[in-house]
């Protein structure tokens, strides 16, 4: 409900900028959204992968890869 309404606010004030500015405030929160993606996402990432590497049970991409080994 939050975002939606973020959203609706965000497109009205759009609305009265050029063409240069929007791309540019979009870009923005394009990259914002990535490097926020990329930090919520790396750390699990990386402890999957030494997960993986010390042959734990919780390495998603170890049952991944030996799931289909046995098939």
């Amino acid at each position: 409900m939050f975002i939606k309404k973020w959203l609706n606010e965000l497109v009205y004030l759009l609305s009265f900028m050029g063409a240069r500015k929007k791309k540019y405030i979009l870009g923005m929160l394009g990259d914002g959204f990535i490097q926020a993606c990329i930090v919520i996402v790396l750390p699990f990432v990386f402890k999957d992968l030494t997960d993986f590497a010390s042959n734990k049970d919780t390495s998603i991409i170890g049952i991944y890869l030996f799931s289909k080994k046995r098939k």
